[in-house]
């Protein structure tokens, strides 16, 4: 998948340069260009907000607008590119399918009380086969423990039964070998013992296995299992009654044959090293459950965004940059027409006087004098003056 999506953006970068945009300074530009190019002028005005379109008009020359438009749409959009091609490649870089690789052992302890569960992603190859495949594996924490001897008795007593469930959900409707755990050590300082004898050994085993060769699907068999807890000195024993239940099921695939296969205790888990389908050894290997591609690809989008929006927040700041310079001289430009105009010169003839000696100095662009350039270039497409003093107005407001 990587060098599918690697051999993308050659493709796409190799268009990108070889448009007739090299005058360009902007990266961003360059790599919005093919899109642009693709898009229709209202689409590119639509992308922009209208406090954008605004922002535009004010800070460029009527004449430059669309030019304007079309070169700040395409930045943002090359900007979109970038960082959502950024964040894809890091989704497939540190995806799961990326993840270090360790093989696993048949059992595996379970973490200890408070070190919260482990999580992998189990792999599994059938040897002198080509099955293989992928299962998520949740190392489940041990249980709390427990100080008082007389009580975790009784206590045990109630709760094995959902121990002995494993995977099924109810004791009326047991479709999946039971869990019977010889040993629990978590719970004291001295390990529980427990014991089992199938009273119904046609359709259960000891260790607690379901003989389904000897059962009909989609028929119950009640079954019943004793069990001997010991503690110390203490000891209880108690009967627990199931109905097994032998599913209408076709032909089961290899991933739930190894699902089922999985044998949880207390303190471990017990993976299979053989299904009944297959005469060659299961080979474990697992690696951790890393950040899913999807989750780094939305954090990619959500970025591009944010900066797409900055972006407007950029030309926001310009306008309001331009609005200072345009205060901070006014007084100056205001004092000096005032000045020329008592001394016996023209609106237009001052005009022009102060645009001069504005040119003259040739140092930073001050938004206030470039608009009364822009006036004098009004006046010489035909603009009446009226107009053209009351578009200057509207601009350097």
């Amino acid at each position: 998948m990587i060098i599918i999506y690697i051999v993308m953006q050659v493709i796409y970068l190799s268009i990108v340069f070889r448009k007739k945009n090299s005058k360009a300074k902007s990266i961003l530009y360059k790599l919005g260009t093919p899109i642009s190019e693709n898009l229709s002028k209202d689409m590119l005005h639509k992308l922009i907000s209208k406090a954008g379109r605004q922002h535009i008009t004010k800070l460029y020359p009527k004449n430059k607008w669309e030019k304007t438009m079309y070169e700040y749409q395409t930045k943002r959009i090359g900007l979109l590119y970038l960082v959502i091609s950024i964040f894809i490649l890091l989704a497939l870089v540190i995806g799961n399918d990326y993840m270090p690789k360790h093989s696993l052992d048949y059992v595996i302890s379970r973490p200890t009380y408070g070190n919260g569960e482990k999580k992998y992603i189990g792999i599994y190859t059938i040897d002198s086969t080509s099955i293989s495949g992928e299962i998520p594996l949740v190392i489940e924490e041990q249980l709390p423990e427990k100080v008082e001897a007389e009580k975790i008795l009784v206590e045990y007593k109630g709760r094995l039964e959902h121990i002995f469930l494993g995977k099924n959900i109810d004791s009326e409707k047991i479709t999946k070998n039971l869990v019977l755990p010889k040993r629990l050590e978590e719970q004291t300082d001295k390990p529980i013992y427990l014991k089992y004898k199938s009273l119904t050994p046609d359709y259960l085993t000891n260790e607690g296995e379901i003989r389904s060769n000897l059962m009909k699907e989609g028929e119950y068999y009640p079954v019943s299992i004793e069990v001997i807890i010991t503690y110390g000195e203490g000891m209880l024993k108690d009967i627990y009654h199931f109905k097994l239940y032998k599913e209408i099921v076709g032909k089961k695939s290899i991933e739930e044959l190894i699902k089922e296969g999985i044998h949880i205790e207390s303190d471990k888990i017990h993976l299979p090293s053989k299904i009944a389908l297959e005469s060659g050894v299961i080979i474990w290997e697992a690696k951790e459950e890393g950040t899913h591609w999807s989750v780094v690809v939305l954090l990619g989008i959500l970025s591009a965004m944010i900066m797409y929006i900055y972006m407007e927040k950029e030309l926001s700041n310009k306008v309001k940059k331009r609005k200072e310079e345009i205060l901070l001289d006014f007084p100056n430009m205001v004092s000096k027409l005032t000045l020329l105009i008592g001394a016996g010169m023209t609106l237009q003839s001052a005009w022009y006087k102060i645009i001069k000696e504005y040119q003259k100095k040739a140092g930073k662009k001050r938004p206030l004098y470039e608009e009364m350039i822009q006036v004098i270039t009004d006046l010489g497409n035909g603009i009446s003056e009226s107009d053209a003093l009351e578009a200057y107005g509207k601009r350097c407001r």
